[in-house]
């Protein structure tokens, strides 16, 4: 990891599932005191990341919703 141990710092992910598996700022959120965005496309709403123990993120689900059908 190339942050040279900074602490406090800010981040944005993209993909970021459910903020752990896989997860490119897990670390630095528990272990170095860093906050940010936890950005997916495949989920709804906007929400404090408690549900996956990440407190100082929020999570913002950025997918489309599924456009009405029209009757033809």
């Amino acid at each position: 990891m190339q942050t040279g141990f900074k602490r406090g710092g800010y981040f944005v992910e993209f993909g970021a599932t459910d903020g752990v598996t896989l997860s490119n700022t897990w670390l630095l959120e528990m272990s170095f005191g860093w906050s940010g965005i936890l950005a997916d496309p495949r989920s709804c709403g906007t929400q404090t990341s408690e549900t996956t123990e990440r407190r100082r993120s929020t999570r913002i689900a950025c997918g489309r919703r599924r456009a009405p059908r029209l009757n033809s």
